[in-house]
């Protein structure tokens, strides 16, 4: 059934939700929400309680030695996640009261796991919005494939600069070109619409003095959203 446009207020001056709303809003049956108003309108927000953003590490391995990644200086052993704790977050999602939305992301490349496509597919079962957050070089024509194939909803590309010499500068070893080329052909191989899925963000952790090159990757590639982080934390070597 189509969800209702409007909700209403009935005689005794309650709000009447339409039809679905409580899931759209990620709400559970007696959830208490808090109101905003303000001379435009009122605004519902999600009970701060209900669960609505799962973020998973796949695996803390990753295929580039940043000199701002703080893997310079852990001894932690690389690992991949077993299969038994991806199944109980799997078993987690699937008994939230409403739809979350599932980011694979961390200190590793999760394209690094070998059964990420598995993992953003049976994710994608759950109802779950499913993100990936990579470096972008990993992405071949055949990955990007199966993440379109899997019905991914999101790829955010990190990009620590927005020339090869700022980005070379942080991901050493690694060509901005060959990231970027690898973008666009993913964002080729979408499925041609209004709003193409995946969706692409694009998330630069560099200098504000190159913002401008940086909206203009962000526009060729047909990027829903961009993130610029700020601050010494994201430009300081760890050595």
């Amino acid at each position: 059934m189509k969800l209702e446009k409007q909700a209403y207020a009935d005689k005794k001056g309650r709000l009447i939700l339409p039809k679905g709303a409580l899931n759209g809003f990620r709400m559970s049956p007696g959830a208490r929400i808090q109101i905003k108003r303000d001379r435009n309108g009122l605004y519902l927000h999600s009970p701060a309680a209900q669960l609505s953003k799962i973020y998973i590490e796949p695996t803390n391995a990753c295929n580039l030695k940043c000199r701002t990644c703080i893997r310079n200086v852990w001894e932690e052993p690389t690992g991949f996640m077993p299969d038994r704790v991806f199944e109980r977050i799997l078993e987690g999602i699937e008994k939230n009261p409403a739809p979350v939305s599932v980011i694979f992301g961390g200190f590793g490349e999760p394209l690094a796991h070998p059964k990420i496509l598995d993992m953003a597919a049976r994710t994608k079962k759950t109802k779950a919005h499913a993100e990936i957050i990579t470096n972008g070089t990993l992405l071949s024509e055949a990955c990007s494939r199966d993440l379109i194939r899997v019905g991914l909803d999101t790829l955010w590309a990190s990009i620590d600069g927005a020339r090869q010499e700022s980005y070379g500068d942080v991901r050493q070893g690694a060509n901005l070109e060959e990231v970027l080329a690898n973008l666009e052909r993913f964002a080729r191989l979408r499925v041609p619409r209004q709003r193409p899925k995946p969706e692409i963000g694009v998330i630069l952790s560099r200098h504000e003095a190159q913002h401008c090159r940086f909206t203009g990757i962000a526009s060729d590639l047909r990027a829903h959203g961009c993130l610029a982080l700020h601050g010494h934390q994201y430009l300081a070597p760890y050595n």
